[in-house]
């Protein structure tokens, strides 16, 4: 089973959609809704209702991907000498590897 993308039909009316994976994602900026295999080119527009749900109008049977696709040529936080190391920030540049993991998994 996949763990970085899902593949869903399209209704042909506003439907909402959950976002959900394993690990979740490190940021709003990192969930994709697209057609094909190339998410830049055949971008879907959808909003997000709340921090689990987006909302999309897809034609009706039509497959599309949410997928969660993690930065990989820079770390999710940036340390600097002296800084205050909070759980949240080491958690995740922890996770940020491990979805990187899944991501190369699934085939991406």
């Amino acid at each position: 089973m996949a763990q970085t993308i899902r593949i869903e039909i399209g209704t042909g009316i506003p439907s909402v959609y959950n976002v959900s994976f394993d690990l979740g994602y490190l940021s709003r900026s990192h969930i994709h809704v697209y057609t094909g295999r190339d998410f830049e080119l055949n971008t879907i527009p959808f909003i997000w209702l709340n921090d689990s749900q987006i909302q999309c109008d897809v034609p009706i049977n039509v497959a599309f991907n949410v997928r969660r696709i993690v930065p990989r040529n820079m770390p999710i936080n940036d340390f600097v000498n002296g800084a205050i190391l909070r759980d949240s920030n080491l958690d995740a540049s922890f996770v940020q590897p491990l979805m990187i993991l899944e991501e190369l998994q699934d085939g991406y």
